[in-house]
């Protein structure tokens, strides 16, 4: 019996005229106790407990003194069958294709791991099971640490007082993005998590509830959806912002679309996680110089053109407004009286993570970062930044960047980006990136910002044609032209707003085995 239930039963006795003669209060907990029908958790010292807590195990003592009901020594005692826990992990699979049949087991919560993870008793199988929520990922915790959890808003202050100088030497990291979640960030997602697991156990524990199971992984926690009240918790909890949206397993449902729109209501709103201020140890990104640090990345929707396609993840544009800057940097940077005064790198010089000028094939100057250095054949991998690609250059052919002409002057012209909701095979994939490149490289074209990478080295895109664009907001998208050409596959884990758009095409193409299909409808989901 759960010790924060305070549920009275009171009865009244009265005259015929309804007034109150006497008045009788019975706690219902209390009596069940005393009858040794019910049991009184334990709780941690910390944990909220219900007010008559310490009576109610008082209570419990005298019943198994007076061995009434669960404590009588001749009752029948119906054993369950405990399969929770790792060392039971093949007995749970083993049961898997008996639970995944029925589609509503009635359930009762037993006990709450994290907001996203319960001990289930279900009385119909007879079972004791651990039972993971579909559809959403939560930061682990450990309860143990609740009660001594002090994170907040001073060390969050403290943490965010500090700023960072931009450092020449972290220029690799300032042309890719390539941010970490800094400590101030996790702090914030630890106090999150224990909020989302104080508000599940207060809405769930020993609650009755409906659960639908899909799976059973490896350490034999069963895998689905959780329902009280007739409402689906998971896509409740992404609602509130308690957690992110986990893929996995959802397109095997019809019940995605409202996982994605509960996480877009929780971004849309702010809350809990979405309200996290994002801050990254290189808050002067290149990617972020040039969209200015917005959230908002629809309002750099624009048209842009490709200057370089290396992978579907992997792909370089530049704003069409900025052409003419750039050509004017190209200029002044290939100017001979520039190109005199940069004198060449002597060996010792020449380090990784430097911001240089590099000369290309066709002999002329661009920006660039140097990414690895082979000393003994005195050659350098640099990346061009203004454009994307890379190339392996002799020393001879790396000279300093001026400082008139720097990132503070210039910010890096190229964007990276990702084909959003599109995966590619990995066999003959060089053969199928220059099919790619034909829908794309040296193109103008319109493309619509979804969202960055976790790690901040890209953004996964739509492209339109720029002028049918203009005309015909409806237009159909490069990334659907390059599924209906059986060029890529659905990533059935994208949340990608043309998802099904392109699921229509990806059929399209398999009927007709057009490319990647012409051996049958293979599963490419199994690379992943």
């Amino acid at each position: 019996m759960n010790g924060h239930a305070g549920t009275h039963a009171e009865t009244h006795a009265g005259d015929e005229n309804g007034e109150e003669d006497d008045q009788t209060v019975t706690n219902m907990n209390e009596q069940l106790v005393a009858r040794g029908l019910a049991k009184v958790m334990n709780h941690r010292q910390e944990d909220e407990k219900a007010s008559n807590y310490f009576k109610l195990q008082e209570l419990e003592k005298e019943a198994e003194e007076k061995k009434v009901g669960r404590f009588n020594p001749h009752l029948d005692i119906i054993k369950i069958n405990n399969i929770s826990g790792s060392e039971n992990s093949l007995r749970a699979r083993s049961f898997e294709n008996v639970l995944n049949k029925y589609n509503n087991l009635n359930a009762s919560v037993d006990y709450i791991y994290g907001a996203n993870k319960f001990k289930l008793h279900i009385p119909s199988q007879n079972l004791l099971i651990n039972f993971i929520l579909l559809g959403i990922s939560v930061q682990k915790i450990n309860l143990k640490e609740i009660g001594s959890m002090n994170t907040s808003a001073v060390q969050v202050k403290k943490l965010s007082a500090g700023g960072g100088e931009y450092d020449g030497e972290d220029a690799h990291n300032l042309v890719n993005g390539d941010g970490k979640p800094n400590r101030k960030e996790k702090l914030e997602l630890k106090e999150i998590a224990i909020q989302a697991y104080k508000y599940t156990r207060k809405m769930l524990m020993q609650r009755n509830v409906q659960i639908t199971i899909l799976t059973c992984d490896k350490g034999g926690n069963f895998i689905g959806i959780l329902r009280h009240q007739n409402k689906d918790f998971g896509v409740h909890l992404l609602s509130l912002g308690y957690g992110m949206l986990n893929e996995i397993g959802l397109s095997n449902t019809n019940e995605r679309n409202n996982y994605v729109k509960a996480v877009e209501e929780a971004k849309k709103e702010k809350r809990n996680i979405w309200a996290i201020e994002k801050i990254d140890a290189n808050e002067d990104d290149a990617d972020n110089v040039l969209l200015n640090g917005q959230k908002n990345l629809s309002q750099f929707d624009n048209i842009y053109y490709c200057s370089y396609v290396e992978d579907i993840n992997n792909i370089s544009i530049q704003l069409k407004s900025k052409q003419e800057q750039l050509k004017k940097l190209q200029d002044e940077l290939n100017k001979p009286a520039n190109l005199e005064s940069s004198s060449q790198y002597v060996l010792s010089e020449i380090k990784k993570n430097t911001l240089v000028i590099a000369k290309y094939i066709d002999k002329c100057y661009y920006r660039a970062v140097i990414l690895q250095i082979n000393k003994a054949k005195k050659k350098a991998l640099v990346k061009y930044i203004d454009f994307g690609n890379e190339d392996e250059l002799n020393f001879e052919d790396i000279r300093k960047l001026s400082d008139g002409l720097s990132l503070k002057s210039y910010p890096p012209f190229s964007i990276r980006v990702s084909l959003a909701g599109v995966k590619i095979p990995a066999e003959n994939k060089s053969d199928l990136i220059i099919y790619v490149k034909k829908f794309l490289l040296d193109k103008f074209l319109y493309v619509k910002f979804e969202k960055k990478e976790r790690n901040g080295a890209y953004y996964h895109v739509v492209f339109y044609d720029y002028e049918q664009f203009t005309t015909n907001k409806n237009v159909k998208s490069v990334n659907e032209d390059i599924v209906s050409s059986g060029i890529c596959y659905v990533d059935n884990r994208s949340d990608t707003k043309i998802f099904e758009k392109l699921k229509k095409e990806e059929v399209v193409a398999k009927k007709a085995k057009l490319v990647i299909w012409a051996y049958g409808d293979i599963d490419y989901d199994d690379e992943s």
